[in-house]
């Protein structure tokens, strides 16, 4: 990955984590974006390598610190460590590179730990409209069980307001980080699952897909064959919310 580091002398220990301190709170850096302060302090912090084990662990956390102190992490969000750890080799290589010359070019580390933050602010995002996409789904739900089509009829019966309202929880992603809102299920594997066996125990299955393709129809989730997973999948569909 570009060599071998070893940290500093003992000797010169002290001296260099005093100019560390100093210069991670000097007025220029402080001055810089917080992203690119707390990548700094990473980079010098972790080539000072001033202990004998945990050098990463002390400067990913006084990274998160320094972000903490910009006004980021302010709910526990330490995404930079978990996109180093993803790309440890990658960030190994970098840091290696960065130390090539004198002075140090940490132009390709700094670009890196940007495009890690942008890629864990997109993934912090996606979070957000999984949850609130849900949120929201779930008030939907209850305006489209109320309305009213007919004298004895709403647009929803009682088995499809409870069925939608399963698929809110079964059709979560199992990474709420992805860009996908909605996990995408078979009809095999829903028709496997105890609720959905208890809740048509006295249907047949035929009765079971009328609904679905009626609850298709309505635009409440999507219903398609897909030949990937050889056979019919479906997903909730967010439009919904808008149409109900």
């Amino acid at each position: 990955m570009g060599g071998v580091h070893y940290g500093a002398p003992a000797g010169e220990l002290v001296e260099l984590m005093n100019q560390f301190i100093a210069f991670v709170n000097s007025r220029k850096l402080i001055e810089q974006h917080p992203v690119v302060r707390a990548l700094l302090a990473h980079f010098f912090l972790v080539t000072i390598h001033p202990f004998g084990d945990g050098n990463g662990r002390v400067s990913r956390l006084v990274e998160a610190g320094v972000l903490f102190q910009g006004g980021y992490n302010v709910h526990g969000f330490y995404g930079l460590s978990n996109y180093f750890y993803q790309n440890q080799a990658r960030y190994m290589t970098l840091l290696q590179e960065s130390r090539q010359g004198e002075p140090f070019d940490v132009t390709p580390f700094i670009q890196f730990g940007v495009e890690g933050f942008a890629f864990e602010l997109k993934g912090i995002n996606n979070f957000i409209k999984t949850k609130l996409n849900r949120l929201v789904y779930r008030n939907m739900l209850v305006r489209a069980f109320n309305k009213r089509v007919g004298q004895r009829r709403k647009l929803l019966n009682q088995r499809e307001y409870n069925l939608l309202h399963f698929l809110i929880t079964e059709t979560e992603p199992g990474d709420p980080f992805s860009d996908s809102p909605s996990r995408k299920i078979k009809f095999t594997e829903l028709t496997e699952v105890k609720y959905i066996q208890a809740a048509y125990a006295k249907f047949t299955r035929r009765t079971f897909f009328r609904e679905l393709t009626r609850l298709t129809e309505l635009g409440f989730i999507t219903l398609e064959n897909d030949t990937e997973e050889n056979g019919l999948v479906l997903e909730l569909d967010f439009d919904a919310i808008a149409k109900f």
